[in-house]
């Protein structure tokens, strides 16, 4: 079975290396720093899903969430952020997030089955 490829976007370097040792059993995962390079690598790679965080130096993930929209990009997006007011939720999700985690109450296993159920309905 091939892996899909997912992308975190995640400016803690902590966070996203434990993020990726745990996810990369299950998917091929590469990580971007910075809402810049964020957008470069959906530009580049066709990701089954991409895992943004909110808060990020060059563009936020607003600002990723916005081109994206504008360009009609249909790349699935899930928010990891420790924004948890429900105006940035529901702003995030209008700007056509799928879901939206707050990381001090994320369980890694129920992202990974988010990410298992947008990349099962993917043919490649």
């Amino acid at each position: 079975m091939k892996l899909k490829r997912i992308l975190i976007a995640e400016d803690d370097p902590y966070l996203s290396k434990v993020m990726r040792n745990y996810l990369e059993e299950r998917f091929i995962v590469d990580l971007a720093e910075d809402g810049g390079e964020t957008l470069e690598m959906i530009h580049k790679n066709n990701y089954a899903v991409v895992l943004l965080d909110l808060i990020m130096p060059v563009k936020n993930g607003f600002q990723v969430l916005e081109i994206l929209q504008e360009e009609k990009n249909p790349t699935p997006v899930l928010i990891f952020s420790n924004l948890a007011e429900k105006e940035e939720m529901d702003r995030a999700i209008s700007l056509g997030a799928k879901n939206y985690y707050i990381k001090s109450d994320m369980d890694i296993d129920e992202v990974a089955k988010a990410i298992t159920k947008f990349t099962e309905g993917q043919a490649k």
